[in-house]
């Protein structure tokens, strides 16, 4: 149980921070 929460995490964070680039570079284009 603790290895999927961890896993499921892991992939939350990378999702995160995947987004916030995207956004980021939205920013920046503009």
């Amino acid at each position: 149980m603790r290895k999927r929460n961890v896993t499921l995490l892991i992939i939350f964070l990378v999702f995160s921070l995947i987004f916030g680039l995207y956004y980021w570079f939205g920013i920046a284009v503009q």
